[in-house]
């Protein structure tokens, strides 16, 4: 039914809807005569990436770029976004999508990839909307950057492509320093971001300090290298660690990006918060410091990497593993492991690799039903390592998986509310691999920050109900057909706002004759009060830590935001419905709310669902 209005209402009406064009042209600038654009997303509510508030805006895509928003504009194709968000395409600066490239699962410099980028890991990144990565992290990267780049150039990319250069990775089969320094130097002139090290394990977790010194200096001397650091520790050793880190950047000068900056394991989770001020205080000393985390609580691993010390699952020495079953002190070790590691499932990761591993192995995890008793899980680890084909990371131990919660949801909610956290996914792995060896956050790491940790918070809220009436539909102010319409602030519906209606994923009913405590008052209460005191970003800002953040963080000045000019990655989603839904067991489930996906303006991703076309590129720094 259409409203009546007097003429005060009508004049208020006006008011407000030049003041939102007003708003939207300040923004992003005027056209005079309709842009004519291959693409226009018409009705979406525009989060442009900046953590600027939402706007009504159409977005208009031409030749791979951002070409106009909210103003006249035309379009090829045209798509309707009402009741959808418009945001930039995710920027992931942690991942290990390079390990893709790698005939192997092993962490050792290897040939350049040959034949196409593996579907299931363009999927894992593209369906949760994630169109720029940074791969090489944790010490491990591809062995020539310049090889390693060029091939996938050659081959196409489904989503654009930077690389750090791996420390463990130059130091392989080098006879001094001088020759790792060299190799930097080459990597970085090839292109690669900066370096990355692995503090905690692997072959350069023991390099002497003068060697950090010599490498992270070349970093900082570069412009934007970025230093990405895998801490030495992330149980009781963090704070000391964290420190190492800090005293890198300060040294050098080099960008510092702490990786996965969290605390595991509860005994552990109050450093957190000491480790967060050193990285505050750093930045107010003007060290260049910021940190990322991906926002699920698990952690994936193999079994002698959760039970036991680095030496025996990084050299995989067999026979020192077998004269250490009777030792006294890696007993009291895998004891305090027991203590600490609470798996809420493990897998075998024999069964991860298409023509690889002991497929023997298969079901044989499940029979670790002692894993509480140290004694007995070293023995079985021990006889599962002997008995073993083949290795897994580098090492012979035995090729199963362990998932296991490593942080509480209030812990991660507690890091993220920290100014220099980012988010990233860690996601990666061999080009072999199957889906049920792939970690639940690989394929919805993005949709879980959104569904679990954002939301519209109560100063929003207040903002929204105290903002002048507003149009109801484009008709009404009477100058849609031209693509001027009145643009407001836009408004996510909440959860209970939507209701049952879009896909959020439905509850198994309780069994028959039992109650479900979550339908009790009380419970319930409590329940909704913890989820919404995990929302501490407000939506923009959750954005913002996924895409301009992270993109301007390695220098990308055309990616992260929606703006004219602008590379055209773009997201578009039903956000009050975006979710997770991933468990250990179905890891590679797209998550919900996800709706279209585009790099450099083509579309990759349409009704959630990535339909197999390449149009990434290849970055390179400088």
């Amino acid at each position: 039914m259409k409203r009546s209005m007097d003429r005060r209402g009508f004049f208020r009406l006006a008011a407000a809807g030049a003041a939102g064009v007003a708003a939207v042209g300040r923004r992003y600038g005027y056209a005079q005569e309709p842009i004519e654009c291959d693409v226009v997303l018409r009705g979406g509510t525009l989060i442009d990436g900046t953590g600027a508030a939402p706007v009504l805006a159409d977005v208009g895509i031409r030749r791979g770029e951002v070409a106009a928003i909210g103003v006249a504009m035309t379009g090829v194709e045209e798509v309707d976004c009402t009741g959808l968000t418009i945001c930039p395409g995710f920027v992931d600066i942690h991942t290990h999508m390079d390990v893709a490239c790698w005939p192997a699962p092993m962490d050792v410099p290897l040939p350049p990839h040959e034949g196409p980028y593996p579907e299931l890991h363009s999927r894992m990144m593209l369906e949760q909307g994630i169109t720029t990565v940074l791969a090489g992290n944790c010490g491990y990267s591809a062995g020539a950057i310049g090889a390693h780049l060029a091939a996938l150039e050659s081959e196409g990319m489904p989503f654009n492509y930077a690389t750090l250069a791996g420390h463990a990775t130059l130091r392989e089969g080098a006879t001094d320093l001088r020759q790792v320094q060299a190799r930097l130097d080459e990597a970085l002139r090839e292109g690669a971001y900066g370096l990355s090290l692995n503090r905690a394990h692997g072959a350069a977790a023991e390099a002497e300090t003068d060697e950090l010194i010599a490498l992270v200096r070349l970093v900082g001397a570069v412009e934007g290298g970025l230093l990405a650091v895998h801490r030495a520790s992330e149980t009781a050793g963090l704070i000391d660690a964290t420190t190492e880190a800090i005293t890198l950047g300060r040294m050098s000068g080099a960008q510092v990006q702490i990786s996965h900056m969290r605390s595991r394991f509860e005994p552990n989770w109050p450093n957190a918060a000491a480790a967060y001020d050193l990285v505050e205080e750093a930045r107010d000393a003007g060290i260049d410091v910021a940190a990322d985390l991906y926002v699920h609580p698990g952690a994936g691993m193999t079994v002698p990497m959760a039970y036991l010390p680095p030496e025996y699952w990084v050299s995989g020495d067999r026979e020192a593993l077998e004269a250490a079953r009777y030792d006294a002190d890696l007993l009291a070790y895998v004891g305090e492991r027991v203590a600490l590691v609470d798996p809420t499932l493990f897998f075998p990761r024999a069964a991860a690799y298409e023509g690889y591993g002991d497929f023997s192995l298969i079901g044989v995890v499940q029979s670790l039903t002692t894993w509480d008793r140290p004694r007995n899980l070293l023995d079985q680890i021990v006889d599962l390592a002997l008995s073993s084909e083949g290795p897994v990371r580098g090492t012979p131990l035995p090729p199963m998986g362990i998932y296991m919660n490593e942080m509480s949801l209030e812990a991660i909610s507690e890091a993220l509310a920290r100014p220099f956290m980012m988010v990233a996914s860690d996601a990666g792995g061999p080009a072999n691999i199957a889906p049920q060896g792939l970690v639940p956050w690989s394929f919805s790491n993005t949709a879980r920050l959104l569904g679990t940790f954002a939301g519209e918070l109560e100063a929003e809220r207040r903002q929204a109900v105290a903002a002048p009436e507003q149009p109801e539909t484009p008709e009404e102010t009477g100058n849609r057909d031209t693509g001027q319409g009145a643009y407001r602030p836009g408004r996510g519906r909440t959860e209970r706002e939507q209701g049952s209606e879009g896909n959020a994923p439905e509850a198994s009913p309780p069994p028959p004759d039992t109650e479900d405590p979550l339908q009790e008052p009380e419970v319930a209460s409590e329940v909704q009060e913890r989820i919404q005191n995990l929302r501490v970003l407000p939506y923009p800002e959750a954005i913002r830590r996924m895409s301009a953040m992270p993109a301007e963080r390695m220098g990308l000045a055309n990616r992260g935001r929606i703006a004219p000019g602008m590379a055209a990655d773009i997201v578009v989603l039903d956000l009050a419905n975006t979710r997770d839904v991933s468990l250990p067991y179905t890891a590679n489930a797209r998550p919900r709310g996800i709706r279209r996906v585009y790099v450099n303006g083509r579309l990759v991703v349409a009704d959630g669902e990535y339909n197999g076309e390449r149009h990434g590129v290849i970055l390179r720094r400088g």
